[in-house]
């Protein structure tokens, strides 16, 4: 009986012992498994419980995160309310051109007025990741985070303003050549004012609460490496370099479209695995890899440059979108190979104890709850903290 293996004994007892003994094995694995999905909730609970208290450390912390989620929603509203004032205006352009549709498709350009829509439900996914970034800032008490959090959200703002750019000239061009057929009103004052207005607003607001933050907390999130200020200075330098990967993977998730449109899937699909490798290897301190990634880097940038340089086409054709944010994209890509090359100077000095690979595979490879066993059943749980014992 493969049950009794290492067991010789066993070999003697009689059927009845036999089944008693099964039964005692099969109840103390229960036992074992209840105990080890107990130990891993607690663990959880335990973190949830560190993001919450984090999360409430402050009013400021509470206000800067309803702050982002209150403008996502209103950024969702005026973009779909922009959405709405751009479908009128093509509803009224087919109807003022039932007979004269050669004018309408000389003066305005469709196919620009078009991309608007597309703008407007990625500029809310933009919306959506600034939330998650500064509830990642929040969460961790990264203040430097929270700064790049409100500069990202001032410069969605000012799109407002490109939006107007764009919009602006196509109806205009329209209105001066085919406006005997009927002119065209955009309604700039219901629809694109509420929208700066508000979105600039709470920008000013948010950089407000940014400011505290940085009072209130500081530099916190590197406490945790000690007094030595080399340390935390290079402690500071990778999290500046993952972070600026976090942001990197946004902006190739919100270009990634385009970039299936440009280039072979396989360089779109590879920009996203050479994000991922260097995300691996910072705290493994790999140079060897991290050089490797500097270099397959230097090319993810020449081929956004060359997407920038293409969108100057969609400019002249009355989309800003992608010129405007692809801008950003070069900025921040430029900034990742200046902070990887800095990081690689901090490997193989003493910080991979506090940041490296040890601590962010550290395992659990013991708990020691405490618990009342009742004819083989567990009953009256109770699990302390858990005891961490390092391999």
């Amino acid at each position: 009986n493969r049950n009794f293996v290492g067991f010789p004994s066993a070999f003697f007892l009689s059927s009845e012992e036999k089944s008693a003994l099964n039964l005692s094995v099969g109840k103390s694995r229960q036992i074992k498994s209840h105990s080890s999905f107990d130990s891993r909730q607690v663990l959880n609970n335990k973190r949830f419980k560190k993001k919450l208290d984090r999360i409430s450390y402050s009013r400021t912390t509470v206000l800067f995160l309803v702050t982002l989620i209150i403008q996502l929603g209103l950024v969702e509203f005026f973009q779909l309310k922009l959405d709405a004032r751009d479908a009128e205006v093509i509803s009224r352009l087919k109807f003022y051109n039932g007979s004269h549709s050669n004018c309408a498709e000389k003066y305005f350009n469709v196919d620009g007025f078009s991309m608007l829509s597309k703008e407007i439900f990625l500029f809310i996914y933009f919306q959506i990741f600034i939330l998650w970034l500064g509830y990642n800032a929040i969460s961790n008490h990264h203040t430097d985070q929270a700064k790049v959090v409100a500069s990202l959200n001032a410069s969605g703002a000012f799109y407002g303003f490109v939006r107007v750019i764009e919009v602006k000239p196509i109806i205009d061009r329209y209105n001066a050549n085919c406006g005997q057929y009927g002119k065209l009103d955009a309604d700039y004052l219901s629809n694109d004012v509420p929208n700066i207005v508000v979105t600039l607003i709470l920008a000013c607001w948010l950089g407000y609460l940014t400011k505290l933050l940085s009072n209130e907390l500081g530099g916190r999130i590197y406490q945790k490496i000690g007094s030595d200020k080399r340390m935390r200075e290079m402690f500071k330098t990778r999290l500046t370099l993952i972070m600026l990967l976090k942001i990197n993977m946004f902006y190739l998730g919100f270009m990634l479209i385009l970039v299936f449109i440009l280039f072979p899937t396989f360089f779109a699909i590879s920009h996203m695995l050479v994000t991922l490798v260097a995300l691996g290897m910072i705290p493994k301190e790999n140079v060897k890899t991290m050089r490797y990634f500097i270099m397959a880097w230097t090319c993810v940038i020449i081929d956004w440059i060359a997407i920038w340089i293409l969108s100057l086409s969609f400019a002249t054709s009355g989309s800003y979108f992608i010129l405007f944010f692809a801008s950003q994209y070069i900025f921040y890509g430029i900034m990742t190979i200046l902070y990887a090359i800095r990081v690689i100077k901090t490997f193989d000095k003493g910080m991979k104890e506090y940041a490296g690979q040890e601590i962010q595979n550290r395992k659990l490879e013991s708990f020691v709850p405490i618990i009342r066993v009742v004819d083989y059943g567990v009953t009256n749980l109770e699990i302390p903290p858990p005891v961490v014992i390092k391999s």
